[in-house]
């Protein structure tokens, strides 16, 4: 550690002090060197009132903190050889002994200056110049006496206060490295807990969902053989059944008890033991044998859009479970989908030796109680009659079955499109939303009659940053600035527009954007509405 770099912000703010002192000093001896009875020649007393201006500029800078820290050293020690200079050339022309006074304070107060080659060399030069001056006056010895033992008395002075400064400034130092020490391991701790309690959740959720398993399977065992009879039951009566009443109603036993071993097959696969027929797929190909699939099964309102980086990648899997995965998360995500949406399927090879399939939509999203209950078996937030509640926990069965992980990021939307919003005031917030490296937009939109930052230099700004769609509303269609806009990519939005018009456009604007989503649900910015 550099003890003078430690120790030169302490010597500034001394100095802030020190220089007005001796400043004044200075003036009450130039102004009384004729009554006091001092005569130095012109050229010495020109000399003085150059050092005067000197350290008048020096007070200046140290009241204005204008010295940088590296110069404090050298700029508090010019401030005492000012007035030590202006002394000793008037004790050189006048000869008058009694400034031997005035140069042992002043050679005194070297002892508060803090880098001690710079109070050395300050006393003995001082002390060279003022001895062979003072030897040949009155009372020389004296004066020579009380010249030295005030440069002892000085260094004495530095040598105590630089050592007390020093353990002053370094216990203050090391203080402030134990704080931030404590502050960055107290953020550790706290990332740890936050962690710890992640991976509580997750261990518990997982038990929960083994036992559930576990008591999954033994229920279907169970209800096999009860659907079993009862299908058996139902033929032996079918086969002997001669009222046709009677046999319709025996057909529908029938169909209700194999609509029973469908359910309990998912509850199978739910529980992981369920029949798999393994062998080497390709995930690629099974995804793109199925888009098409989901294209005819799922509203035509919702467009589907791929974005497979798998190359060849294989896995290790039944062909028709995997598939089975895809439908079910198509079906519930249309589900969630109201009016015009988007489906977006994605999968990337990860760390070499694993894949990642990602199924994203812009529905409306789920709160956090019922996004820990999904892979539940027999829960759903649909009506009476309108679902199993099977989907999703077949999904986990199936995945967890493959060796794989499945994860869910949802939130409910409060806006009626789903989407995720951030809005800015103005145009300077809008453009430090833009900046901010954790959030990524696909819509923006800008009004032409935002304060501070007006929408068109907003639209010229962001232009610079991205090359994200950018929807304007004006209320003046035929204004030369808005045409500009327009020109240069913009997409004009004449007030004033029903909602139904900007919903059109934000979904035709996303849907072209679409494709080159992955996991993140879209955002738009709405500068100003």
């Amino acid at each position: 550690m550099d003890l003078q770099s430690v120790l030169a912000p302490v010597v500034r703010e001394r100095a802030r002090v020190l220089a007005p002192a001796v400043l004044a000093v200075l003036a009450f001896y130039l102004l009384g060197a004729g009554p006091l009875g001092f005569r130095p020649s012109a050229l010495v007393f020109g000399i003085d009132w150059a050092l005067f201006a000197i350290l008048s500029l020096l007070s200046v800078a140290f009241a204005w903190r204008r010295i940088p820290t590296r110069w404090s050293h050298h700029a508090s020690i010019a401030v005492l050889w000012c007035p030590l200079a202006a002394t000793l050339a008037t004790l050189a022309s006048s000869q008058n002994a009694v400034l031997a006074i005035l140069v042992a304070l002043l050679v005194i107060s070297t002892g508060v200056l803090l880098r001690t080659p710079l109070v050395i060399a300050t006393i003995v030069i001082t002390d060279a110049v003022a001895i062979p001056m003072l030897v040949s006056a009155p009372s020389g010895a004296t004066l020579v006496s009380a010249l030295v033992t005030a440069s002892c008395f000085a260094l004495l002075i530095h040598v105590l206060m630089r050592r007390a400064l020093i353990r002053v400034e370094l216990l203050r130092l090391s203080e402030g490295e134990t704080t931030r020490l404590l502050a960055r391991r107290l953020g550790e701790l706290e990332d740890a807990n936050r962690e710890r309690a992640a991976l509580q959740d997750q261990l518990l959720h997982a038990q929960r969902m083994d036992a559930i398993g576990t008591l999954a399977a033994g229920v279907t065992h169970d209800m096999n053989n009860v659907l079993f009879s009862i299908t058996n039951l139902a033929g032996l009566l079918l086969d002997d059944a001669g009222d046709p009443a009677a046999r319709d109603d025996l057909e529908e036993i029938i169909d209700q008890a194999a609509r029973g071993a469908t359910l309990t097959r998912g509850l199978l696969t739910f529980s992981r033991r369920g029949q798999y027929r393994k062998q080497v797929v390709a995930l690629g190909d099974v995804i793109r044998d199925l888009i098409p699939l989901l294209r005819r099964t799922l509203p035509k309102s919702i467009t589907i859009h791929e974005d497979l980086d798998l190359a060849d990648a294989c896995v290790d899997g039944d062909p028709i479970h995997l598939g089975q995965i895809l439908i079910n998360l198509g079906l519930n995500a249309a589900d969630a989908i109201t009016g015009e949406g988007h489906l977006v399927i994605a999968a990337q090879v990860i760390a070499g030796r694993r894949v990642r399939l990602t199924v994203t939509d812009n529905g409306k999203g789920m709160d956090e109680a019922t996004r820990l209950r999904i892979f539940d078996p027999f829960f759903t937030t649909k009506a009476i009659g309108q679902g199993t509640g099977l989907g999703l926990s077949t999904v986990y069965g199936i995945v967890h079955a493959h060796g794989g992980t499945i994860d869910v990021a949802s939130q409910p939307g409060l806006e009626r499109m789903g989407l995720a919003v951030v809005t800015a005031g103005h145009g300077v917030d809008a453009l430090a939303a833009i900046d901010d490296p954790e959030t990524r937009f696909d819509l923006v939109i800008l009004d032409m009659g935002m304060p501070v930052m007006g929408g068109a230099e907003c639209f010229r700004e962001i232009r610079k940053r991205s090359n994200v769609p950018i929807l304007i509303a004006t209320g003046y269609a035929n204004e030369a600035e808005a045409q500009a806009i327009v020109a240069a990519g913009a997409i004009l939005l004449e007030k004033p527009y029903p909602a139904s018009d900007l919903q059109r456009e934000v979904s035709r604007l996303l849907r072209q954007r679409a494709p080159r989503q992955t996991l993140r649900p879209p955002a738009q910015l709405a500068g100003r509405a």
